[in-house]
């Protein structure tokens, strides 16, 4: 997986998808599960805020091996469902998905799109 294209992506979603409180990358700040991670963004942000996070960590309990050494990557969300259909075209734009629409209960898995 390519970090600075994630890190651009995550960026345009902020920027452009209405309502995005966070755009997280980097977990490891925030705890090393996703219980630990959700707490802590709903503190930093409010209990009803709105975001994505990648779901890769360095360090912790579910430490994987480096984001390049990766063939997909899991992008947790709490959104609306406008706000997750947005994400999904956006992300889409960038990446293979394994995701075919948006779907509340499931991450959005994506893959670096075959080069042509």
């Amino acid at each position: 997986m390519d970090k600075k294209l994630i890190q651009v992506v995550f960026r345009k979603i902020q920027e452009q998808v209405p309502g995005i409180d966070y755009a997280i990358i980097n977990t490891d700040d925030y705890g090393d599960c996703n219980t630990c991670v959700n707490d802590a963004l709903s503190r930093k942000f409010g209990i009803d805020s709105k975001g994505i996070y990648l779901k890769h960590w360095t360090r912790g309990m579910n430490r994987e091996k480096p984001l390049e050494y990766q063939d997909s990557a899991w992008i947790a969300h709490d959104l609306t469902d406008e706000q997750g259909k947005m994400v999904l075209a956006i992300l889409k734009e960038n990446f293979a998905m394994e995701n075919d629409s948006y779907d509340p209960a499931k991450s959005f898995v994506i893959h670096m799109k075959p080069a042509s």
